[in-house]
């Protein structure tokens, strides 16, 4: 009878294995924020490359890699910020989800101590932004969560579809969020901590997966004064 092959990580050092368990991980947590971000769009088909963008919008799929990881963790780290506004009431700040070890405020994903990142609220607006630890050419990334404003109606706006889709979660208590995705100016004349108040027009690009990629040019409810 032949012998069993041996698992090719035996014949490595310790100091190597746990590299490569380390690599394993890093791999994983990238394959599942890829299927978070184009899971609920995927149902509907795949995406169109005559799908008309604006100017200040870009397919994920155009992106380059490095960008694409890190957005792929920041989508991660979206997905628990929405649960935990869904079952606590209030958006967790930056150090309780790094406490979590959520991606990327966790800072021990693929893309380890380029950014710092931290939360602005400005009214319904909140945003997560990961600013550049350095200046190496590193792109800011921002989450941006809009809550329907006091006496907003939600759902009677015709723009704003009833079901979730790519720019739209609902909370379990029925709130209608509008959510986006964005990448900060390759050369920005300074840094800008959040909220920023209209990423479009100061520079930034809004990141799409290509499903629905037409988006109205301003959120469906009032933006703060």
């Amino acid at each position: 009878m032949n012998a069993a092959a041996p698992d090719p990580t035996d014949l490595l050092p310790p100091s190597r294995r746990g590299e490569t368990a380390a690599a394993a991980r890093a791999a994983a947590a990238v394959a599942i924020g890829a299927l978070l971000w184009i899971g609920g769009a995927g149902l509907r088909g795949a995406p169109s490359s005559a799908a008309p963008m604006a100017a200040w919008q870009r397919r994920f799929a155009d992106l380059e890699p490095a960008l694409q990881r890190a957005l792929r963790e920041l989508h991660e780290g979206a997905v628990e910020a929405l649960r935990l506004r869904g079952e606590e009431g209030s958006w967790p700040d930056v150090d309780r989800l790094a406490a979590d070890g959520v991606p990327p405020f966790a800072d021990d994903g693929v893309d380890r101590g380029r950014r710092r990142f931290v939360r602005g609220v400005e009214r319904n607006d909140v945003q997560y932004a990961g600013l550049p630890a350095r200046d190496d050419g590193t792109r800011s990334l921002l989450l941006r969560l809009l809550e329907p404003l006091p006496g907003d109606p939600e759902g009677s706006d015709p723009r704003v579809p009833l079901e979730p889709d790519e720019q739209h979660r609902r909370l379990a208590d029925g709130t209608l969020l509008h959510v986006s995705f964005w990448i900060g100016p390759e050369r920005p004349h300074r840094a800008v901590e959040p909220p920023v108040r209209d990423p479009a027009r100061e520079g930034w690009t809004q990141v799409l997966s290509g499903i629905d990629a037409v988006a109205p040019p301003a959120p469906p409810w009032r933006r703060p004064p």
